[in-house]
């Protein structure tokens, strides 16, 4: 089975080299898939938590009964999902090493051109952010620019 669409690792935002051969040969072998990148994630290049952030933030925007049971459940016991990154992951990292918000494997807006040639679909993170950042997040990545706090 052909998938419908792939969503390319974030890693590859800041090697255009490989992006670009990944994404000729993925065209050529299937030609009907879809292929997108992640434009904005915040998270440590190469984190150690990027599985558990995935599931933890899965979990948390899955409305099945099973999931909210379990989020329940979990927040019952004294287990918060919510600040599992800030006590335990990234925003714990970038307190002492912020420097590395820098290394971040973000597309800045205006080098979104560069990309253009090698995704189908530009996927914004930020389903647990507010609608204020979703709107400005997609205002620049539409625009090309971004004039303001990267941190923003």
């Amino acid at each position: 089975s052909v998938p419908s669409k792939l969503i390319l690792d974030r890693s590859l935002n800041r090697s255009l080299k490989s992006l670009a051969q990944i994404s000729r040969q993925l065209r050529k072998d299937f030609p009907r898939t879809q292929l997108e990148l992640l434009a904005n994630e915040g998270c440590i290049q190469h984190c150690p938590y990027k599985v558990n952030h995935d599931a933890a933030i899965s979990t948390v925007n899955d409305r099945s009964a099973h999931s909210v049971i379990a989020i329940n459940q979990a927040r019952d016991a004294g287990f918060d999902v919510s600040r599992l990154n800030e006590d335990l992951g990234c925003i714990r990292h970038f307190e002492t090493q912020v420097e590395d918000v820098l290394k971040i494997p973000f597309i800045r807006p205006e080098d979104l051109k560069l990309y253009r040639d090698y995704f189908d679909v530009l996927k914004i993170a930020g389903r647990t952010k507010s609608n204020d950042f979703l709107f400005k997040a997609v205002g620049a990545y539409v625009s090309g620019y971004w004039e303001g706090n990267l941190l923003d």
